[in-house]
């Protein structure tokens, strides 16, 4: 009869360490889970973050080939108006 009830408590206290084992699995995919989640968040912000720096960077190279645009066409008036002075001494 011991042995028996020797088994019979053994196995209880085996039962109890697989429950633990799951519960603790249970929380670390949760924890795992969130991890994951946090990181896509991450991402995402970081991927803004890029995609409004791009726009900026955009504008800014548009406004500097507006600048250059300008500047080259007040560069060809001034060689246009260098040649009509020479031409007319």
């Amino acid at each position: 009869m011991m042995k028996g009830a020797m088994r019979r408590a053994k196995k209880v206290r085996q039962g109890d360490k697989t429950r633990r084992d799951r519960d603790g699995g249970r929380e670390k995919k949760i924890e795992e889970k969130q991890e994951e989640a946090e990181m896509k968040e991450r991402r995402n912000e970081e991927q803004r973050r890029d995609e409004e720096r791009g726009e900026k960077i955009q504008e800014n190279e548009t406004k500097r080939q507006d600048k250059t645009r300008q500047g080259q066409e007040r560069q060809g008036q001034t060689n246009m108006e260098k040649k009509n002075d020479e031409e007319t001494r």
